[in-house]
């Protein structure tokens, strides 16, 4: 993020954090100071006079505890308050130590405590001595005591008591007053060495930054410039320090450079020129030899075409021969069939025949058997009872002779129908085999036709595959002038197009005019 940060924002972003810590310091001491103020409240008035007051709290137990011994007769209740009234004294002591250990300093209040502790001294005597008649049962004597002597002597020590508390309260408001204006004047020198130094480090900040970023926004702007291609741009030096040195340098890179772009234009501009002219006589060349290789490949391509056409011619009329002696043989192989076919419809009609005839003579036999069978039934009628049984047979006779005779006709027609089938089948035949011959006869002669235009499509392919090599050699000896030419041409656009991008991006720059 930061490497990202112009110069000018990180000299900012650095000053005016350290602008910020110091603020936070100010803040900090100013809390700090405030926290110290309050804390040094309570240790100086708080502790001393909370002591003080334990003093004279304890003072009043005393005194309360031996009220109750001298008003008691009970001597375990007084022992056991003798043993509290000695503990408070205890406890009264190294109060009164710890407050005079805080008092040495303050010469008022310790003036006050020693009167109190004069009072205190006063208090013990008379004490004493109401304990020792309260103990004697000498009640009257150690209350005497106590209205006469002690009282009076608490009492003043509760009153001295109270004036080191007053006393007490008194330098501790003193102290806090000159420590509020302590505290006021600490916070007000502090506040003003702070906006003293956060005024005088914004302004030295802002020098600085300017001193640094107007030559290095100088040097981006001459940078920028060159970026451009402006190399007329002059630099104004009047620093000696890094950056003044760094300007200069740049100053002497802009001269220099400004003086190779001169040149190099001049060269740039020299090799356009030179490589326009080039690329315009390749241009025509490439032109020409492409029209050259596209008529030989056109020719070639027609070469090919009736080469492939003659080749295919070749193919059929082979195919064709094959078909036709094929179809010779077969017709030959069907007239012979045919024949055969004639031959046997002959001998089949002959049998027809002779089998009508049978048949006829079958149905000769039926109609003579069943005259016969008819006189015999006649005879055995007139035989009378004798005859029947052989008129019975002759009936049964003339029955078969009839059905046999029925189915002689039913043949003869059959087999008549049959023999006229056949003859018809027989002509048929024979006007098939009359025709077959003559497609014999045909199909032999297109064979041979055929056999004599293969024969001569043979010859044409052999004489068109020379002439088709050779244009296939022609063709591919220009193809590879004509390669030879394109990479000649491509050569010399790239050559062109170079010296126009190197002469392009040399006018980028602006240089000044030399004499």
């Amino acid at each position: 993020m930061f490497k990202n940060m112009k110069v000018g924002v990180r000299l900012a972003l650095g000053f005016a954090t350290v602008l910020g810590l110091m603020v936070v310091i100010s803040t900090i001491s100013l809390t700090r100071l405030s926290a110290i103020k309050a804390d040094l409240a309570a240790v100086t008035g708080e502790a001393p006079e909370r002591l003080a007051g334990n003093l004279r709290d304890l003072a009043r137990f005393q005194g309360m505890a031996i009220r109750d011994v001298v008003l008691q007769d009970d001597m375990a209740f007084k022992k056991k308050e003798i043993d509290l009234m000695r503990k408070s004294r205890e406890d009264y002591e190294r109060t009164a130590k710890a407050l005079a250990e805080l008092l040495t300093e303050e010469p008022q209040i310790k003036a006050a405590f020693d009167k109190a502790q004069v009072a205190m001294a006063a208090t013990r005597a008379p004490a004493e001595k109401a304990v020792e008649r309260s103990m004697s049962d000498d009640l009257a004597g150690a209350a005497e005591v106590v209205r006469a002597e002690l009282r009076p002597a608490q009492l003043a020590l509760i009153a001295a008591l109270g004036e080191v508390v007053d006393a007490i309260k008194e330098s501790s408001r003193q102290r806090n007053l000159a420590a509020d204006e302590a505290y006021r004047h600490a916070v007000a020198l502090i506040v003003g060495l702070a906006a003293t130094a956060l005024i005088f480090g914004s302004v030295v900040a802002w020098r600085i930054q300017r001193g640094i970023t107007r030559p290095l926004e100088q040097a981006v702007e001459v940078a920028q410039a060159v970026a451009e291609g402006d190399l007329t741009r002059r630099i104004q030096v009047d620093a000696n320090d890094e950056v003044g040195r760094v300007l200069n340098a740049l100053e002497t890179v802009n001269a220099n450079l400004s003086r190779t772009m001169d040149q190099v234009r001049h060269a740039a501009e020299t090799l356009q020129t030179a490589s326009e002219e080039i690329a315009t006589g390749t241009a025509d060349l490439s032109q020409r030899t492409e029209q050259q290789a596209s008529n030989l490949q056109q020719t070639a391509a027609s070469m090919d075409q009736l080469n492939s056409t003659v080749r295919n011619n070749t193919d059929t009329a082979r195919a064709a021969a094959q078909m036709a002696g094929s179809a010779s043989a077969a017709a030959t192989r069907g007239g012979q069939v045919v024949t055969e076919v004639v031959s046997t419809m002959h001998e089949i009609t002959e049998s027809s025949r002779k089998i009508a005839d049978i048949i006829g003579v079958i149905d000769g036999i039926a109609f003579q058997t069943n005259i016969l069978a008819l006189n015999a039934a006649v005879e055995a009628a007139r035989a009378g009872e004798q005859g029947r049984g052989f008129a019975v047979v002759a009936g049964e006779v003339r029955s078969l002779a009839q059905r046999s005779a029925g189915a002689a006709r039913e043949i003869k027609a059959l087999i008549g129908n049959s023999v006229e089938k056949v003859e018809t089948g027989s002509r048929l035949v024979a006007d098939a085999g009359s025709t077959m011959t003559e497609i014999v006869t045909q199909v032999q002669r297109v064979s041979q036709l055929i056999q004599e235009i293969s024969q001569a499509t043979v010859e044409q392919t052999s004489g068109i595959g020379q002439v088709n090599d050779a244009v296939t050699q022609l063709d591919q000896v220009t193809q590879q002038n004509a390669a030879l030419v394109e990479q000649t041409t491509a050569a010399t656009e790239s050559l062109k197009q170079q010296a126009q991008t190197l002469v392009d991006a040399v006018r980028v720059f602006r240089v000044a005019t030399t004499a």
